[in-house]
């Protein structure tokens, strides 16, 4: 069913579909939801132009337009397969669906999210209210306002286009024109089959072999612990291309799928550096929130379903030249990690900030020549057993904290 999705998605007016079976007395047939980008567009003949490509045991046969700004999720963001497909067999009802979404606090449309951020009730809001004196929204509020806006409804309103003087006429304006978050293309050729050829090349032929020259490792464990595919992989960040120590440990392990996130401000715009992190490390741009960090983590979830390494560095930067500590965890680490619900590994690397540390200015400020490392040595790799994490009762601050206790007493 996610090949038939992928081929859907496609298609320029659809935004998202997810794809059922509808079990009937005489076989299965496909049925198939639609969100569309634009509220005009005719699904019967978008479906029809499908059906004209599709292979025969792929029509779509029945169809239907989902009213929500997002289908039901599961707790890793993915659809919720299984909702649907009782919808789709009349299990259960569209209230029962939608009541599901309420539950998790999903917002439908503009009026939802101020009403949600006012405290006003939505029946009460009408086009005329000034959001500063009717609503008695201040800047603040405003900016929860987009930030939530951005969330739940998939679109991105200028921060700055909205004002003390704004009304909710105004604002259903800039919602009509504003960007919507279904046009974020997220870079994937580096998982493709020619992408892993030559991650896989570039990182035997030339990353291991020169940062072997310049870095041996020492693994101090007498029993090092195996990490699992498919686990979330969490790294001190020490120094200059540190990561290839975990990526040298991960390839010792028989693990060379690999995937990483990146601070998403390296993709705007896309340059040699881009290119540098999808290829060797398998990049993808980590947002800060709302549904643009949604479909990252639904990709990352996937791609660790799919058996790959997801390195991740909590402290979010490389360790400053001058530091005499390590930076603290960043608090989102814990909701990344509650999100993904996968095993977790923590790598340390002893020594390296010796070897090639950060430069004064930063790596990202600094001229070639100051990049390269200070001397050759060696290093010692750490390796956890499998952190244990109560996913469940445990919010996602409680999680970062135990995860970061874990990681100092290494």
């Amino acid at each position: 069913m996610e090949d038939l999705e992928s081929k859907i998605s496609n298609q320029d007016s659809v935004k998202e579909t997810c794809v059922v079976a509808r079990r009937l007395s005489d076989g299965d047939q496909i049925h198939a939801f639609f969100i569309l980008k634009h509220k005009d567009a005719d699904l019967k003949k978008i479906v029809a132009q499908l059906n004209s490509r599709l292979e025969s045991k792929q029509q779509i046969t029945s169809f239907e337009l989902w009213p929500q700004a997002d289908f039901p999720r599961t707790p890793t963001l993915k659809i919720d397969r299984k909702l649907m497909s009782e919808l789709a067999n009349n299990h259960i009802s569209r209230k029962a669906v939608v009541a599901s979404q309420l539950n998790t606090g999903q917002l439908f449309d503009i009026l939802d999210v101020v009403s949600k951020v006012s405290s006003f009730p939505k029946e009460r809001i009408v086009d005329t209210d000034i959001l500063a004196t009717d609503l008695e929204l201040d800047s603040l509020t405003r900016t929860e306002l987009v930030s939530l806006a951005e969330e739940y409804l998939g679109i991105v309103i200028d921060e700055a286009s909205i004002t003390s003087k704004t009304t909710i006429g105004d604002l259903k304006d800039l919602c009509k024109h504003s960007e919507n978050i279904a046009d974020l293309k997220l870079p994937v050729w580096q998982f493709s089959k020619w992408g892993q050829f030559f991650n896989r090349l570039v990182i035997s032929m030339v990353l291991i072999p020169l940062h072997n020259f310049v870095i041996k490792i020492n693994y101090p464990q007498i029993h090092l612990p195996r990490i699992k595919p498919g686990s979330l992989v969490l790294i001190n960040h020490p120094g200059i291309l540190d990561d290839i120590c975990t990526i040298r440990l991960l390839w010792k392990q028989g693990l060379k799928k690999i995937t990483s996130a990146a601070v998403f401000t390296n993709w705007e715009p896309r340059d040699i550096l881009t290119f540098a992190i999808e290829l060797f490390v398998g990049g993808l741009p980590l947002y800060k929130s709302g549904q643009k960090f949604t479909k990252v983590m639904s990709k990352f979830s996937d791609l660790l379903d799919q058996g790959y390494a997801f390195i991740f560095a909590p402290q979010g930067r490389v360790e400053a030249f001058t530091a005499m500590h390590e930076d603290p965890f960043l608090p989102g680490v814990g909701y990344i990690a509650k999100e993904l619900r996968k095993p977790i590994f923590i790598v340390k690397v002893k020594g390296y900030k010796k070897i090639w540390p950060n430069t004064p200015q930063g790596w990202s400020k600094s001229p070639f020549r100051e990049l390269l490392p200070k001397r050759r040595g060696t290093v010692e790799v750490i390796v956890s057993e499998e952190i244990k994490v109560d996913y469940e009762n445990l919010s996602p601050i409680q999680i970062t904290n135990l995860l970061e206790e874990k990681y100092k007493a290494i």
